[in-house]
């Protein structure tokens, strides 16, 4: 249990990019366990234990991401997405991957589950208005 984000949602294996700023294939990977909690997505890295928290805001917005620099990635297996926030003039994005056998299965759900988690956040932080 998280004390910020309650029980987590969906659980499993990511990969990272290890570059925010750009393209997913700059700067390497690293494989993490993803926690998917009402409060935003944390994930832990695997070979250091090291926690990357992503909180959610109403500016967050999800996506595969496709084209020609991820072409050598998906070939190799990896089915990139990608979650991204802006706050200002800052843009945070992380890059992250599914691989394996079930790729394209794991990718879909993550993608299913963060979208619903982002509703939810969404709806709490901006109440209902009766337009009648």
């Amino acid at each position: 249990v998280d004390a910020t984000g309650g029980m987590p949602i969906c659980t499993g294996d990511l990969f990272l990019s290890l570059d925010e700023g750009r393209d997913f294939p700059h700067g390497g990977t690293e494989r993490c366990t993803a926690l998917l909690l009402a409060s935003g997505l944390h994930l832990v890295t695997r070979d250091s234990g090291v926690v990357r928290s992503f909180a959610w805001n109403p500016f967050a917005a999800l996506s595969k991401v496709c084209g020609p620099s991820q072409d050598a990635w998906e070939e190799g297996g990896m089915r990139i997405f990608l979650l991204s926030s802006s706050r200002g003039d800052q843009t945070r994005r992380l890059f992250l991957a599914a691989h394996g056998e079930d790729a394209d299965a794991t990718r879909e759900r993550w993608l299913r589950e963060i979208a619903g988690a982002l509703r939810l956040y969404i709806r709490s932080q901006l109440p209902p208005v009766d337009l009648s």
